[in-house]
Formats: C-alpha cells, sequence, structure tokens
C-alpha cells in the first residue's frame, strides 16, 4: 500500500520546496488571507499540482478578490 509516513515541512507559501507537478491536490484552509503575497502563492500552488487535478480553496474573508 506504499508509505503512510507523513512528513511535516515549514516553508513559506510563496516559494514551496516541491519539485513541479508532484501533488495530485492541493488544499488551502484559513491561509490566503495571511499571506503578503497571496498572488505569488497561488501561482506555487499551480506549479506543485499536477496538470488536470485539484485544488481547493476555503477562505471566510478574501481581501485580494
Amino acid at each position: 500500500m506504499g508509505d503512510k509516513t507523513i512528513k511535516i515541512i515549514s516553508a513559506s507559501a510563496e516559494e514551496l520546496p516541491f519539485d513541479d507537478h508532484t501533488f495530485d491536490c492541493v488544499v488551502i484552509i484559513l491561509a490566503l488571507c495571511t499571506i503578503p503575497n497571496p498572488d505569488k502563492s497561488l501561482k506555487e500552488v499551480r506549479r506543485i499540482c499536477k496538470f488536470e487535478r485539484v485544488i481547493e480553496i476555503y477562505e471566510s474573508i478574501l481581501k485580494f478578490v
């Protein structure tokens, strides 16, 4: 069934330490409103997510809309 180890990594949302197209799904919950440059962070999320996969964003306040 594969490795079920969870590794916690602390990193800037604007410079994620992952290779391009690594993840099938990326979920952001109540975080974009706290990030200084949310546009740059969203570009990073698109970069690390595989093509035609899922990006889910849940926010209560969208200061950047």
